[in-house]
């Protein structure tokens, strides 16, 4: 009997890469949202040390100077401002996955359907392997019995 040869072969080969792909994929998209909330996690604790740091200042009474406090301000805004814009690019990663977790599903679905098409088409050539050796067999029984019958007769 010839081997099993799905048609399909080459398709469902390369609909397990597209799938890989798009495994790769979605992982660097959840990637890059676990390094965007650490990095708005971080900014936002540097700038409540840094109000802090400057409310104890000003509590404590040290003479804090215009320019001092202005530094101290426009730090605080600047990391205010970068974590804002972190969390911007935070969204616009979450909606990557998304979208990644999209492409990924169909990929999956697409390769998966040739998958199960290529196991059915397997059993049914099992299915026929089995079906034409017990022919064979049956076939070599009754040429056996045969045989035997006529040595019978002839004794």
């Amino acid at each position: 009997m010839k081997r099993f040869a799905y048609r399909l072969e080459r398709v469902r080969r390369l609909r397990y890469l597209a799938k890989r792909e798009a495994e790769t994929a979605l992982a660097r998209a959840h990637t890059a949202v676990r390094e965007l909330c650490d990095q708005v996690e971080n900014l936002g604790r540097r700038a409540d040390r840094a109000a802090r740091e400057f409310n104890a200042a000003l509590e404590r009474e040290q003479a804090v100077t215009g320019a001092a406090a202005r530094e101290s301000a426009d730090w605080i805004a600047a990391l205010l401002d970068t974590e804002r814009r972190k969390r911007v690019a935070l969204a616009q990663a979450r909606s990557e996955v998304t979208a990644r977790e999209r492409e990924f599903l169909d990929a999956k679905r697409a390769y998966d359907v040739l998958q199960k098409l290529r196991e059915k088409k397997r059993r049914e050539w099992i299915a026929d392997v089995e079906r034409e050796e017990q022919l064979r067999l049956d076939e070599l029984h009754r040429s056996r019995s045969k045989e035997n019958d006529q040595e019978m007769r002839l004794s």
